[in-house]
Formats: structure tokens, sequence, C-alpha cells
């Protein structure tokens, strides 16, 4: 009994930490070891590894010196409080090493005693660090904050003396520790809170050349490596000293990672003391105790103080670029010392623990990899180009089970790969009787969907996972969810890298993917771990918003290097470093097919638009140049010059030139014009009830005020009789309390929307609209010179930005986030639910802040979903600003008459700029407003009785034309179909449609309608149809619409 206690004891490592049970580092040691901190692995009762407390930073160390423990587990940065001193400081004076790290994620939770109800806490106590990073946080809860010494200490201190009224903030694991309730968890203010921990072990007395054990460990092939050193540099005052220092690294392509400087008192005797092993001996400390590299007149110019530099690099010990920067390092320092060599921020469960055997440490690795084999994927790689075999060979490498099948014969090639290779007809055979796991198309952009509609999906077992690898994500994402039958899983993912950049493993690049249909967890799971275990960077996210964000980045770096390629640029004998990057760009981007290239183009919807601002920026910087070059000759006093110079030539403000004309004004000027030339246009395209008379009782308001001589200037923000009526009405219809100083009435909702955002955002502030939008909101952002962040939406969410969409899109950058409920031009009505949601997100990010468009808040048509106001929920009055109007509700378009509701400040800064621009809106206006105010609801119903008749029409007319998707309009009057199904298909005259533009203009030439395109709106696969007009022309343009679309083969 006795003696297999004692096995039992042996076989344990004892691993110190700063700090009470239950305190972060104790989960951290937990993560970092995995199953070895719980029972019952190992081959023993116990854990294998057993966190060991300890007071201070200062006992830790001494308890691994000293024979107590055997590893510690220490933080040495957080990145929000930066760099822990006190450890630097002991890493560098104790004889220990380094042999891990992790960066822990801090979750803070707030703890209190079972039973407490968050209302109920008063007082929060915890590590005045801990507290700073959730200040506002507590400042919601209502609680006011103490500070203790640790996070664990607080939740211990709450469950010995049983404190009511208290809660702590610390980890879970704490919670877990000392039976307390969590009551909230993730409760930072910033999500971005990390803890870099290293695993240290103690050097002993074992002699100078032996490797720290942990570099003896096997670890998998391409894993990246850490080094930690520490160097002087001598005490001579000497120009460029740490530059020649750190350049060692640089001129090796070496990354460092974190750099250090450290005062030292007495940095000679710290040298002679740290008694740690070295992979070389670079220290050179000469007899007299001088440092190496100090001459007589050196040492008399040394400075009064000396520095220990502290450096983290990318690379292993044992690489050679490794080696040889650390011997020229050398040459350039007094001292120099390895601390460690360790794998990158990865888990280290393979740490042999104290009396482990080497024969049982190879027994366990040879278990892990039985393992690895039980866990194997059989993979089909369909398309066995240069991406397919980059891929394939990894796959291979992991142990997983590789299948693969192209249109070429790859057979020799994928032998020497261990890779089974299929001709595409045996491949297909295979579906049925191979036992896929997962099959990853690996095909081009261009070729994909004729690939997978040729593919026999039905044949293949329930859950199966689809994996698609191209650039461009919305396409693939279509066609998957078009094609593959609903038992089969897909994930949309795109490797942001390939054979050339990931050729020295994946560590540390850009894996994106989306899980668009799963249920197969499990399979999942180990195929997205084929990239994170490579240590790849993980970004999960829609494939809407990767193509947003790849049309400014990955589409604009192709289109630059063709383009410079067109210009035959050749490399000089005076290459600057920037003219080198040109070259390398050129290289790179042409080596790739022109099928890449034109799949980018072709099947993002945002790259066209990055082809016109492109095309703006060019004609913006040569009107500059042209505009510079004439008021230099001006102002040269040159005789004889022109009193006015070519409007061309004039300088042109930068952000109208970035603006783009209004679509729907764009068509309805072109229909307008070819009405003038005797043709017959039916016109869907402008948004107004033009089919509806302005109720009389504002008619005659109207007509009174004109009587009544009120012809003349009101306040500017507007009649102070308007302005009550609109709180009343605000109070009435939204539960918004406003007084008359939160309103400023201006000529139309348009105005109340461009003085928002001209008040509020600035050149450096991101606007977030959701698209589809209204065509101004762009532009609008555009003109103030902030920039307008896109958020795609689909038709199967009704279009409708969800609350993750958004906690994703908004950076340190967003000021505003546009919301237009009900939509134009879609219809679409944001429920409660989904704006408690987006509420929700928004309080995260006190800095943005609304504007709630709901102009036409009055037209809604299911009960169900009616139309609600975010300002009204918890935190968002303060930072809304409510636009509305009489256009739309009211029939009132032609008097331009709209306001803004917001809290003072706002509205001050929008009566600020409307003051300068248009004072007031129009008296005869304003008093027909209040009129339409006071009048009733009637008129508005009768209005919205007629819209609903209307819009059944056309949604059932649309419903009849095959390969148009339509979401029903919950709100507004316009229906938004889609209509790319015919895009690729051309005219009888033999014209192609390629996107809405040349439909609608295809449309209006030959068959009078005009309806607007939905490239205006940010989805060029819709168009736009208004069905607020007459009902004659509603049954002449559906069925000319449906003419149209039989009319393109």
């Amino acid at each position: 009994s006795s003696s297999s206690s004692s096995s039992s004891s042996a076989r344990q490592t004892k691993v110190a930490f700063q700090g009470v049970p239950g305190a972060y580092s104790e989960l951290c040691i937990r993560e970092f070891f995995g199953d070895l901190t719980r029972a019952g692995k190992a081959g023993g009762k116990g854990p294998a590894v057993v966190p060991l407390p300890c007071a201070t930073f200062d006992l830790a160390f001494e308890a691994l010196i000293k024979g107590r423990a055997d590893l510690a587990m220490l933080p040495i940065e957080n990145s929000l409080g930066g760099t822990i001193y006190r450890n630097i400081d002991l890493l560098l004076r104790c004889p220990v090493h380094v042999i891990g790290e992790h960066n822990f994620r801090v979750r803070h939770c707030l703890l209190a005693l079972p039973g407490t109800k968050k209302a109920e806490v008063k007082t929060v106590i915890s590590h005045p660090q801990a507290l700073a990073q959730c200040e506002e946080y507590i400042r919601r809860l209502g609680a006011t904050a103490q500070n203790e010494l640790d996070t664990a200490g607080s939740a211990e201190m709450i469950q010995k003396q049983k404190l009511r009224g208290f809660a702590a903030v610390a980890s879970s694991l704490a919670a877990e520790t000392y039976g307390l309730e969590k009551l909230d968890e993730g409760i930072e203010d910033n999500s971005n809170n990390y803890t870099r921990f290293l695993c240290l072990q103690s050097i002993g007395d074992r002699p100078a050349v032996q490797l720290p054990f942990s570099l003896s460990l096997p670890r998998p092939e391409g894993t990246a490596m850490k080094t930690s050193i520490v160097f002087c540099l001598n005490g001579a005052r000497r120009p460029g000293k740490l530059f020649k220092a750190l350049s060692t690294f640089a001129l090796r392509d070496i990354s460092i990672t974190k750099i250090e400087s450290r005062p030292m008192k007495e940095t000679q005797s710290v040298i002679r003391d740290a008694r740690r092993p070295l992979y070389y001996d670079f220290v050179t400390l000469g007899s007299s105790g001088t440092l190496a590299g100090d001459d007589a007149s050196a040492a008399k110019s040394r400075a009064k103080f000396q520095y220990v530099f502290y450096v983290d690099i990318l690379a292993g010990i044992e690489e050679k670029q490794t080696v040889n920067a650390l011997r020229h390092l050398g040459e350039v320092c007094s001292f120099l010392r390895v601390l460690g060599s360790y794998p990158e921020s990865r888990e280290m469960a393979a740490v042999v623990s104290a009396g482990e055997t080497k024969e049982s440490h190879e027994n366990a690795q040879e278990k892990k990899k039985n393992n690895n084999k039980k866990g194997a994927l059989r993979i089909l790689v369909v398309g066995f180009g240069v991406f397919g075999q980059f891929l394939a060979k990894t796959y291979v490498r992991q142990g997983h089970v590789v299948f693969a099948c192209s249109r070429s014969d790859y057979t020799s090639l994928a032998g020497t790969m261990g890779v089974n290779y299929f001709t595409m007809d045996k491949a297909k055979e295979f579906f049925a009787t191979g036992g896929l796991d997962c099959i990853v198309l690996s095909m081009s952009i261009n070729s994909f969907e004729r690939v997978v509609k040729s593919l026999p999906w039905a044949s293949l077992k329930t859950n199966t996972l689809v994996v698609d690898v191209l650039s461009v994500k919305i396409h693939p994402k279509t066609i998957l969810l078009s094609e593959l039958p609903f038992h089969l899983d897909i994930l949309c993912t795109h490797p942001m890298f390939g054979p050339e950049s990931g050729a020295k493993g994946w560590a540390g690049l850009p894996f994106m993917f989306e899980r668009v249909r799963v249920r197969n967890r499990e399979t999942c799971g180990k195929f997205v771990n084929t990239f994170g275990g490579e240590g790849c960077l993980m970004y999960e996210m829609t494939c809407e918003m990767h193509d947003s964000y790849a049309a400014s980045s990955q589409f604009i770096t192709h289109t630059t290097g063709r383009i410079l390629s067109k210009l035959n640029i050749k490399s000089t004998p005076i290459n600057t470093r920037g003219f080198e990057s040109l070259l390398k760009l050129v290289e790179t981007t042409c080596k790739d097919s022109f099928d890449l290239y034109e799949g980018l183009y072709k099947h993002n919807v945002h790259s066209r638009e990055q082809l016109t601002h492109l095309r703006s920026a060019f004609d913006e910087i040569e009107r500059i140049l042209v505009s510079s070059e004439d008021r230099k000759k001006q102002e040269g006093g040159a005789q004889g010059a022109p009193e006015n110079s070519d409007p061309s030539q004039r300088e042109v403000n930068p952000n109208v030139a970035s603006m783009k004309p209004s679509a729907t004004i764009q068509i309805h000027a072109l229909a307008t014009k070819l009405k003038e030339e005797g043709q017959e246009i039916v016109s869907l395209a402008v948004g107004e009830p033009n089919d509806t008379k302005c109720p009389a009782p504002i008619l005659e308001a109207a007509h009174k005020a004109l009587a009544d001589g009120r012809t003349y200037y009101t306040s500017s923000v507007g009649m102070l009789e308007l302005r009550k009526e609109i709180c009343a009405k605000l109070l009435r219809d939204n539960q918004l309390k406003y007084t008359p100083d939160c309103i400023v009435c201006s000529n139309g909702a348009k105005q109340s929307l461009m003085q928002l955002i001209t008040a509020v955002a600035s050149a450096n502030d991101e606007v977030i609209v959701p698209a589809p939008y209204w065509t101004s909101y762009p532009e609008m952002c555009r003109l103030v010179g902030c920039k307008p962040v896109i958020l795609p939406t689909e038709a199967k969410e009704n279009y409708l930005v969800s609350p993750q969409q958004l906690e994703d899109a908004i950076t340190p950058k967003t000021r505003v986030v546009i919301l237009c409920s009900p939509s134009n031009p879609t219809g679409s009505v944001y429920p409660q639910s989904r704006l408690e949601g987006i509420a929700k997100v928004l309080r995260r990010h006190p800095r943005v802040l609304v504007l709630s468009d709901e102009i036409y808040e009055y037209i809604t048509y299911d009960e169900d979903t009616p139309h609600f106001s975010i300002a009204t929920l918890p935190d968002m009055y303060e930072r809304t600003a409510v636009v509305n109007g009489f256009s739309k509700g009211f029939a009132m378009t032609g008097f331009r008459l709209g306001y803004i509701a917001a809290p003072p400040r706002l509205a001050k800064l929008c009566a600020k700029v409307q003051g300068q621009i248009t004072s007031c809106p129009s008296s005869i206006s304003q008093c027909a407003g209040v009129a339409a105010l006071k009048m009733g609801m009637g008129p508005v119903e009768a209005m919205l009785k007629d819209f609903r008749k209307k819009r059944q029409f056309v949604m059932d007319s649309l419903a009849q034309m095959p390969d148009i998707e339509c979401p029903m309009p919950l709100g507004a009057f316009y229906a938004f179909p889609r209509i790319s199904a015919y895009y690729g298909k051309a005219t009888p005259e033999g014209g192609k449609i390629s996107n809405s533009t040349e439909f609608c203009k295809y449309l209006l030439s030959k068959y009078k309608v005009a309806l607007v395109p939905g490239a205006g709106f940010g989805d060029d696969r819709c168009i736009r149809i208004s069905y607020a007009g007459d009902m004659n022309d509603l049954r002449k343009a559906m069925s000319r619409l449906g003419e149209c679309l039989k009319s393109l083969k």
C-alpha cells in the first residue's frame, strides 16, 4: 500500500502558480495540460499534473528552484495591462528556462453566494486590474467597486465571510472551487483580453551542454517555434548599438514578437549568478569582471545605467538561421543567454511528468499516434490542381485517408504523395461506396457551378461534410445551398494562403470559415482543426462579410498587380524598396491564373463597386494634379492667362467626386425624357404614393396658411406648434418622450439624415450601412468624407442584419449604424426581438450612435410584426436619432417636410448645420404638417388598404415568373425580387444581360417599363418595384416584365 502510494505520487507533476485555488493561473494550467490535470489519466487514479498555489510570484519561483514544484506557470504580459515586469526580472535572475507558452483568454465572471440576484449586488470586489477591466459593466450594474488583493481571493472572502450584497470578479473555476453562483460571464468591457503565460522548468545542476528537456520532445512537423533570449550591450556610448543587435534577426527574416529593456544595477553579478545552461557559450566575461568588447576608453565612457534586453523571436533554436543570428548577435553584444525554445502558444500535454521513464513516454506517444489514426477522416479532394495537391499533402501528413479526382490524370503524382487517385467517372461511383467523411471542392471559381451540378450528391451518406475552398464565398454558398440535398452538411472556407506563402507551414496564416449547414459537429470540428491545428489564424464570419472585405483587399490587390503589369514596369539600377514591392506584386498576382482573377470579379458583387471607386480615384488624382499645375501658373503671374480656365481642369471636392448619382433619379429622368418624346412609359421607379391624393385637411391647411399670409421665416428648427405636435405623435405612437428642443424640422427626411451624419461623423469614422440600402445612405457618407461600411444581408433572413453580423462589423472607427425599418428597398420590418439583439451588441460599444430611419412607419401589413422603434429599448434613447417625415404616410412628397427627434445634444448639432444651409423648412409645409398630425389615421388606413391589395397583386405576378425569388414585404410599398438567374442570358438582338442595370435599361428601351436596378441599393442581383402607383400601370408593368423575362434565352 505504501509503495503504491509512493509510486502514484512520483508520477505527479506539481506546477507552481501565483494565487489561491481557483485563480486564473490555475485555470490556465488546466487549459495548457488538458487531460493531465484530471483524475484517472496517465494510468493512475489521481491527476498527472497538480497545481501548486503560491502567495507571490517570488515564492512561485522559489518553489520551482528548490524542487517543491517541477514546473511553474506564470504570466508574462496581458493584452490590456501590458508586461508583468516582476516576472521578467525574476526570469532573468533565476536558474530556470522556458519550455512552453499559452495565450490564455481572460473571461471575467460575476460570482456571489447561491441565491443572490444581480439586482441585489451593491459592492463588487476583486483585484484592481480586474475591476478596471469591468468598469463599464459595474457602472451599469449600479454597484460600487472595491479593491482587494486577488480575484479568486475575493471569491474565497465572500464564501468564508458569507458576504451578502457582495460579488466577486473572478474565474469560472473560482465559482466551482468556492461553491459560488455565477451570476454573469464575459463581463469584461473589452473582449480582447489575453494573458500570455510561460511554462518554466528549473535548470538545477545539469551541465551547460544539456538541452532543456522540452526541446527533446517530438513536435508536429510545421509547428512554429519561439525562442526567448536575454542580452546586454557593452557600456560604451556608440551610435547604433541596439540597431546592430536587432538587425541580426531582420537580416535573416526572423520576426521579433516581444522586446523589453530592464535596468540592472549590478548587471555583471546577475550574469555570474544566473546558472543557466547555454546552447552556445556566448558569454565572454573577462577575468577582471569587465564585459567583453569593452576596451579601456569604452569602460571610461560607459553609461551609468546598464540595461538587459529581453527578446522573443519567432524561430526555433535548432533552425539554421537562428543559430547564425545568435552567433552574429554574440559578436556585437557583451552578454547573451538563451532562456528557452518552445512551441508557439499551444498545449503541451506531452510534457513528461516527474519520474516518467523514456519507455513510458514513448508508449504514450505511440498511443497518441494510434488515437490519431482512429480519428482520421476519409477526405475526397475534387480538383487536384496545384492548390488541391497543396491541401492533400497536409491532410496525408496529418494522418487522414485522402482520395482525389480531377479532369487530368494525376495518378503517378498522387501515388508519390500517398493519395488514392480516381478519374472523375470512378470518383462519382466512389461517392456511394467510399464511406467519405468530407468532400473538399478545390476547382476554379468559374468551373465550380458546372462541377457541382455534375456530381451525384444524393448517393452520399447522411451528414457528409461538403467543403469549398474558393476565394469568393457568396457564389459557392448560394450554389451549394441550391444543389445539395438537405442531408448533407455544408462548410464554406477560404484558406487565405497558397503553396508559396504556406511552404514553411501554416502557422499565423489566415483561414476563414462559415458553418453554413452543420449537424455533425464532430466531423466539422475535426476538419476545421486540420487548419487550426496547424496554427492558422481562425476567422469565423459569414460569406457575405468575407466578400465585402475581399473586394477591397484581395480583388484590389490583384487588380493593382495586373494594372502595373500592363505598364510593363521593369527593374532598374536604382530600385527603391517600394518599387521592389510593386515588382513583387506584379510577379505574384500574374502568377495566378486569369480565371482566378476573373472569378474574383464575376462572382463577388462588391468587386464592380471597387472598380468604380478605383476609376474615381484615378480621375480625382488627375484633377488635383492638373488643378495644382494651373494654380501654380496663375500664382507665377503669367501674363495673358485666360480669365476662365476649362471647367474640367478646375479642382473638384474629392468627396463630391467619389459620389454616385442617385439610381432612382437617373431612371426617373430617363423615363421622363422618353415620355417627353411621346413614348408610353410605365414607371414604377420613384417611391411615392402618386395614386393617392393628399388628404383634404392637409390641403385646406396649406390654402389657409397662404390666405392668412403665413409666408415668412419661422424658427430655423421649425414652428413651435409643429414641434409640439411631433412630440405628441412620438409619445402616442412610439412611447418616446421628447420635448420641442429635441426636434429639428427640415426640408424632407433626406435633409435630416444628411445633417445627422454631417454633425457626428468625421473623416476617420465609419458608418455601418446594411445592404440592400436606400441609395443615398452611402453617398451621404462619402459627401461628408466618412467611410460607409456595407453589411450585406440575405433574402432568407428577410434582409435583416443579425446581431452577430453587427458585432463583427463594428471597429474602433465605427460611429453610426443606420437602420431603416420598414425598409426601402426591401419592405422588410425589424421585429422587436431582433432590435433587442442589436441593442445588446451596441451596449458594448458606447461610441456608436444609431440613425433610425422610420419614414415608412405607418405602412406595415403584418400585425405580428408592427413597426417598433429601437429608441424605446433600455440605454438606446440617448444614442438614437429617429428620422421621420410626412412624404410617405401622408402622401405629401412635394411638401418636402421631415424631422429628426434626438437627445438635445444631437438635436443642437443638427440645428447648427441646418442654420448654415437652408434654415427653416417652408412655412406653408409646416402648417400642412400640423394638420396632418391632427387629422387622425382614417386617410392613412385607407391608403394602407389600397397598398395591401397592390402588394398582393405584385407578389402573385412575381410568383408566376420562373426563377424569381422575392420575400413578402412586410412594410413600405416596394418589392425587391432577385432576377440574377437571368444573368448571362441573351436578348433577341444578341445582347447579353449581366447585371441589374443592363436588365433595367433593356426593360425600359424594349418594353417601356421603368424599374430601378438593385445595384443602386447595394445588391446587383435584384431590381426594385414600387407598387404605390396606379393599378392599371401595375398591371401593364408586371405583364411586360413577364414578357421581358421570357424573351431572354
